[in-house]
């Protein structure tokens, strides 16, 4: 078991060995995990990184999820037209609009 130290700033020495093992250089970014008391550390590696873009799309994968959510938000709100209809309806049977309309 290796030790490291915090010094000023709260930066955190890592031991030489264990950067060297993990591959972790100035400017790595790393995740700080914490789970029953303890704290793990994490190197956020270029592996990860350099997966990143691997499965091309002919569309931004944000023009997708833009769509994707106006689809969404669209059936929500013919969702929330219907519940709004069924709770009138429980109110005023004589309620002057129908599911298509005004009757």
């Amino acid at each position: 078991m290796e030790t490291g130290k915090v010094v000023t700033k709260g930066q955190l020495v890592i031991p030489a060995r264990i950067r060297r093992r993990y591959r972790i250089k100035t400017g790595t970014r790393v995740r700080f995990v914490e789970r029953e008391g303890e704290i793990a550390l994490q190197p956020v590696t270029s592996a990860v990184r350099a997966l990143c873009g691997i499965l091309k799309s002919e569309t931004p994968v944000s023009a997708d999820l833009i769509a994707e959510r106006a689809r969404d938000r669209e059936r929500e709100d013919v969702q929330d037209c219907e519940v709004v209809f069924s709770i009138a309806m429980q109110f005023s049977p004589v309620f002057p609009f129908n599911a298509d309309g005004i009757s």
